[in-house]
């Protein structure tokens, strides 16, 4: 690209003036000629929306507050679709806004009565849809419309049922879904734009042992398939070329282009590490733990490797100290990636580890069932086999061992101590 940069947006001259800002999205209209972009003055996660002319570089007239995330344009960069939340900050309303209207006159599309859901807005992939989707923590329902028909209906795919769970996007002629109906770790389905409800359904991937299908990104004629087993996430694609992003405990950020045919790799780029950094003088392990009902529990960890006095080996005395992060909540993944932040323990002789805990979504929905409700003594367990397995395995001493964890993670740590 051989185009001088240009900045769209500054956060800093947006910010400038008030004591808090957040920029909550940021949205190209299929033209564009426009930005739609959210903006969060004061820490309520109620945006102002915004919506910048990119031939000038000012802003139109139009503003809307009380704004949520979650956002869609029509086909004709003449209608935005936003979110706004209730008292309780659930986002339960979807609003249609015309460009050049007030804000007054905005058209209520959608209300979520139920209090156990949230409503998002979204384009497909293929930008020729717009879904809006109703959730709670175990079961969802989809509704599109055309983008190229912005005051139509939604209309219903599938209505929902209890623990079952879906997610659509488009390709050519037929909607793909990926669901949990029948399959414990998801399946992928097909049905016709024309005819989209359950009863025309058919399956495109099964569900297979051991692997949680966990996400899909839809091209033209193809269709990749972002997996998770054994704690890891890993890419099915049949493109010739495709681009993933890449990281891990010991590698910055990175985004590659993969060539299929001739399985080359090309860095196009990667994250900047201020004050310099060589991957090679780290070294990032996986280990695992048995907890007491005999279940195998991952723990990812990194250290600088002048700690070994041989590659591979465990260290030959306990590091300065090893701090151990948990979470294991809302079936969330604790994957092993990289934070320069970090970096600063690492040198000082300290071992981060990840004790890839039940209740998340490491190894699977199985793995996820297995640490909730009834069963979220197992998450605690997990924890504490993992800490035993890194002081038998010579990592550390008990008085050099630190643990941490944040909101959920909180509540785990907690109970941990008290155990």
């Amino acid at each position: 690209m051989d185009a001088p940069e240009e900045v769209i947006l500054d956060a800093n001259e947006l910010a400038r003036g008030h004591d808090y800002f957040e920029l909550g999205y940021v949205e190209h209209s299929p033209d564009e000629n426009l930005a739609a972009y959210a903006a969060d003055f004061n820490g309520s996660e109620k945006h102002e929306l915004r919506f910048r002319d990119l031939t000038t570089g000012r802003d139109l007239d139009d503003v809307v507050h009380g704004v949520y995330y979650g956002a869609a344009w029509s086909a004709d960069s003449k209608t935005f679709f936003y979110v706004r939340p209730d008292e309780a900050m659930r986002p339960y309303q979807v609003w249609r806004h015309r460009l050049g209207a007030p804000a007054g006159d905005d058209v209520l599309v959608l209300q979520e009565d139920d209090e156990r859901f949230e409503l998002n807005v979204e384009l497909s992939k293929s930008e020729r849809f717009i879904f809006i989707t109703s959730s709670s923590q175990v079961t969802s329902e989809c509704r599109f419309f055309r983008s190229d028909e912005p005051e139509q209906t939604p209309e219903l795919i599938e209505p929902r049922r209890h623990d079952i769970e879906y997610s659509v996007d488009h390709q050519e002629d037929r909607f793909l879904i990926l669901t949990n109906d029948g399959a414990t770790n998801f399946r992928l389905m097909a049905a016709p734009v024309s005819s989209p409800g359950r009863a025309s359904w058919t399956q495109v991937v099964p569900e297979r042992p051991g692997v949680r299908l966990n996400f899909i990104d839809v091209h033209k004629g193809h269709v990749v398939l972002g997996e998770r087993s054994d704690g890891l996430q890993r890419l099915e694609d049949d493109s010739s070329v495709m681009r993933f992003f890449y990281t891990s405990l010991t590698a910055p950020w990175s985004a590659v282009d993969y060539e299929m045919d001739t399985r080359a790799r090309t860095i196009v780029k990667e994250q900047p590490v201020r004050g310099g950094y060589n991957r090679e003088d780290y070294v990032s392990e996986r280990l695992w733990a048995t907890a007491p009902d005999k279940t195998r529990v991952p723990i990812s960890l990194v250290y600088k490797k002048s700690l070994l006095p041989i590659y591979g080996e465990v260290p030959a005395k306990p590091a300065e100290g090893l701090l151990l992060y948990g979470y294991g909540a809302y079936e969330l993944s604790n994957d092993p990636m990289f934070d320069p932040a970090r970096l600063s323990l690492l040198d000082r002789g300290f071992v981060f580890a990840i004790a890839h805990v039940r209740g998340g979504g490491e190894m699977g929905r199985e793995w996820y069932e297995n640490g909730k409700l009834l069963h979220k003594r197992n998450t605690f367990d997990d924890f504490i086999a993992c800490a035993e397995e890194l002081l038998a395995q010579g990592y550390t001493v008990p008085q050099r061992l630190a643990m941490r964890g944040r909101s959920a993670g909180g509540l785990l740590i907690g109970a941990v101590l008290n155990q």
